[in-house]
């Protein structure tokens, strides 16, 4: 059991070896989000890098919304 918040008044059962996300401090640490990637903090709530597949797809995916982001913020006053 993981118990962050001490809210289980018998520790016996509870597990404090549990690594927890920088970002999400009451989360566990996805085992993929470990540090290595740039601006890698721990925060995937949902699970969407659950594998080492997803987690690259997901990381191109934001490089590339990032890209039209920045786009289209200098397309905007030209517009």
């Amino acid at each position: 059991i993981f118990d962050p918040l001490r809210l289980y008044s018998d520790q016996s059962q509870v597990s404090g070896k549990v690594e927890t996300s920088a970002a999400l401090p009451f989360l566990p640490r996805p085992a993929l989000l470990d540090g290595s990637l740039p601006g890698d903090r721990g925060f995937d709530p949902f699970n969407f890098a659950s594998d080492a597949n997803s987690l690259q797809w997901q990381r191109k995916a934001e490089l590339k919304h990032a890209r039209l982001a920045m786009l289209a913020a200098v397309g905007w006053p030209i517009a």
